[in-house]
């Protein structure tokens, strides 16, 4: 009973291992500016507090594209070409804070491209929040495929009267997305929602308490999966020893079934041999030397009468 118990245990601590490394850290989350301003304006700075202080995060990072870095002023390039200084920026805080669920957010091109990133599937994004997304390009063409191919839930807070991202035709590409989404419409706001002193501070906190539950509820859940794959992970590595155990047995077995068979058919030809091949059966030891008798037909001759017979017959070298 008491190796049972000591066994148990030694099991239990494998997997126990595997949980902590799943427990719920509170998040890291990465803010991206958008292109009519670096990460050091008044915007950011505001939205990086309210985002603290919805998630408890263990830091809302912010940065600089390299076209408005130090200070540079010049045209945003392409978003396609952003994706590579963005990755790179994420992956050196998380070297910081290590095992942290990762949280992309961005003000309007700086949300485009934390879809990209996240839809590039290179990083283990947990959730993406987009602050006034720009659906619409300058020509007015809508631009909805980079939100199509995500499998990232997304959080929309989207001023109602913003004419990049009309409110109509987000909803309509949210009902083609495949992945987890939500809306948060700040009423009467603009691209940039106006100004946060402009907007009543019962909705500020809305908004805010919305954007921390949403968050909780897909880190509870992605707790969950995260915990069952190491407990998978962990039974089907025992699994598959068990499986290989059985296998050997299965093969053990019948090595020890074609052992017989050959040793009853060893023995029915013995039984059956011809005369001829007497001499060359007992030179391989099928017979003992001494007090054996081999039958010749139905006849039952002594083994000094077999080599008689054999040196009388004759037999090839």
């Amino acid at each position: 009973m008491g190796k049972t118990q000591k066994k148990r245990e030694e099991q239990e601590e494998e997997v126990r291992p595997s949980k902590r490394t799943c427990t719920n850290k509170p998040p890291l989350i990465i803010l991206a500016h958008g292109a009519g301003a670096s990460s050091n304006s008044e915007w950011m700075l505001t939205w990086k507090d309210l985002l603290f202080s919805a998630t408890g995060a263990v830091d809302v990072v912010t940065f600089d594209y390299p076209y408005c870095a130090g200070g540079k002023k010049g045209a945003p390039p392409k978003a396609e070409k952003l994706i590579i200084p963005h990755t790179e920026e994420i992956r050196k805080e998380q070297l910081k804070y290590p095992g942290h669920p990762l949280v992309l957010a961005g003000k309007s091109m700086g949300s485009r491209v934390s879809c990209m990133v996240a839809g590039q599937g290179t990083l283990d994004v947990s959730a993406i929040v987009c602050l006034g997304y720009p659906l619409k390009g300058t020509s007015g063409a809508l631009r909805d495929e980079t939100l199509l191919e995500l499998r990232v839930p997304v959080m929309f807070v989207q001023g109602s009267k913003d004419g990049l991202c009309p409110l109509d035709k987000l909803q309509g590409v949210l009902k083609k997305m495949v992945c987890s989404t939500k809306l948060h419409v700040i009423e009467g706001g603009d691209h940039s929602f106006k100004s946060i002193e402009q907007v009543a501070c019962n909705v500020v906190d809305h908004l805010i308490k919305g954007l921390g539950q949403w968050l909780g509820a897909i880190f509870e859940k992605d707790q969950v999966l995260r915990i069952c794959s190491c407990e998978r992970t962990s039974y089907g590595q025992a699994a598959k020893v068990e499986d290989y155990l059985y296998r050997f047995k299965r093969l053990w077995d019948r090595w020890f079934l074609i052992r017989n068979m050959l040793s009853d058919f060893a023995t029915q030809l013995r039984d059956a041999r011809p005369q001829h091949l007497t001499p060359p059966l007992r030179s391989l030891g099928c017979f003992k030397s001494r007090g054996v008798d081999a039958r010749v037909g139905n006849a039952s001759v002594s083994t000094s009468a077999q080599l008689q017979t054999a040196v009388t017959v004759g037999y090839p070298s």
